[in-house]
């Protein structure tokens, strides 16, 4: 019998397999023709936050885990066993396995390598704004291993993930980079 609080090995192999099994559900949600109703745009961005905030505990339980294994691995001298775990870190970081939508919401500066600098507002309603720039039809979306900002006329960039408060590497549709760091609130 399984106290409460507790899960056997099976059941945690499950939880992973089920969020596997959901991840395409979220990709699939997110491709969708460029005309929306907004009604659809907000229970979309209403379903990915829910899906974020059951996901996230899980996510940090997980890479917790793995970071302990790694240490204990490491102290008794089992450094192949070490570095598939190490691998393992890094592929669920490079996936954007980590990441929530909580971390995408907020302010931005962006600054390009010329050293030319602005502000992005992230909306939890899929859309961004700059402050010196009332343009409408700025929208985003999470798109596998990013974020993608559409501007209305049909250019994009996007953040690379996974999301670094302190700085997030970005790209534009010219190939133009830029680092992306949270404003303080």
């Amino acid at each position: 019998m399984i106290r409460s609080g507790t899960r056997s090995p099976q059941m945690k192999s499950t939880i992973i397999l089920a969020m596997i099994a959901f991840a395409p559900l979220i990709g699939l949600a997110q491709e969708h023709p460029k005309s929306q109703p907004a009604a659809l745009v907000k229970l979309r961005m209403n379903w990915q936050q829910s899906v974020s905030e059951v996901t996230a505990p899980l996510n940090n339980k997980y890479h917790e885990a793995l970071v302990k294994m790694k240490t204990d691995f490491t102290r008794a001298g089992n450094l192949d066993d070490a570095l598939a775990v190490d691998a393992e870190i890094k592929q669920i970081e490079a996936n954007g396995a980590l990441m929530t939508l909580n971390e995408v919401y907020g302010t931005w500066n962006i600054t390009y390598a010329d050293g030319k600098s602005y502000r992005r507002d992230v909306l939890k309603d899929g859309t961004w704004k700059e402050p010196k720039d009332a343009t409408p039809g700025k929208t985003w979306k999470m798109d596998g291993d990013r974020i993608v900002f559409r501007f209305p006329d049909g250019g994009s960039d996007w953040f690379i993930t996974p999301i670094n408060p302190k700085g997030t590497k970005g790209k534009t549709i010219h190939g133009a980079e830029f680092t992306a760091v949270r404003a303080h609130k």
